[in-house]
């Protein structure tokens, strides 16, 4: 039955009716898949039709079939064509050069080769100068404006970001905290500050540092703030919000507790500055 397909597709290709004889090499490969001829003589019936693209099937089935030398030979120059009719002249190019592997005399194929490659490198230069004319050509219009984009700007003079106030050093408020209510010699803090950097005043310093005390001992943070001089006073300036507290308590304390007139003065004179 496939034998039978198989001689009619051949007459009907020495026929030229090369649509009729593609269909009944299709039925016989229906018969006989692993039958590499019958892909070859399909993908002749198809460069006739110049169906490109199912010759370049045809020629990949039949190679991937053990084909023999002699059919090997004939697919890979079919797909040789019709890689090169679809302009895969790479591809073209390699199966010409396995052409000429397995036969160097056959000068079809070396002639092929010859004018596949003279494509190539014609078309490597065609790709060079079209590069080459794309960059020298590339022009960047120059705009002169009067301020940069809004969406540039902000690269170039990125907004201001507030900085926080950092908290004081925790081990700094625990040395000068031991200094203040323990006796401790005051050369043990300077030791131990020598390698904090910080720029605040000494009074704002000391009362971060009376700020952070624990509750069971702020109130003794009391007496250190009512012993702030004026001097001290006047250079803190306005009273930030988060020691306001500190001041209202320290002076509430002062007008209970202390009968010295001149520290009740003082009390007072920290009560009025909370409140203002």
């Amino acid at each position: 039955m496939m034998n039978d397909l198989k001689e009619k597709g051949k007459a009907a290709f020495l026929e030229k009716d090369y649509g009729k004889a593609a269909e009944l090499y299709g039925h016989a490969i229906a018969q006989d898949p692993t039958d590499a001829v019958l892909f070859s003589n399909r993908a002749q019936c198809y460069i006739n039709l110049k169906n490109w693209k199912k010759a370049l099937e045809d020629c990949t089935e039949g190679l991937e079939r053990s084909p023999t030398s002699n059919i090997e030979e004939k697919l890979l120059y079919r797909k040789a064509l019709a890689a090169r009719a679809l302009g895969q002249i790479t591809l073209a190019a390699t199966c010409l050069g396995e052409v000429l592997r397995i036969s160097s005399s056959n000068q079809v194929a070396r002639t092929q080769l010859a004018e596949v490659n003279s494509l190539l490198d014609h078309s490597q230069l065609q790709a060079s100068k079209k590069l080459k004319s794309s960059l020298n050509g590339s022009q960047i219009p120059i705009e002169v404006v009067d301020s940069l984009p809004e969406k540039y700007a902000t690269i170039v003079d990125p907004p201001t970001v507030p900085k926080v106030r950092q908290p004081a050093n925790l081990i700094l408020v625990e040395k000068m905290s031991e200094e203040l209510f323990l006796d401790r010699p005051a050369k043990q803090l300077s030791k131990l500050s020598t390698n904090i950097t910080f720029v605040e005043r000494p009074a704002m310093l000391k009362l971060r540092v009376l700020d952070h005390l624990l509750p069971d001992v702020r109130a003794r943070a009391f007496k250190p703030i009512l012993e702030l001089s004026k001097l001290d006073i006047l250079e803190l300036g306005d009273i930030e919000p988060e020691f306001l507290e500190l001041f209202i308590d320290s002076g509430t304390y002062g007008l209970l507790s202390i009968k010295s007139p001149c520290k009740c003065v003082r009390a007072k004179r920290f009560l009025v500055c909370s409140i203002l």
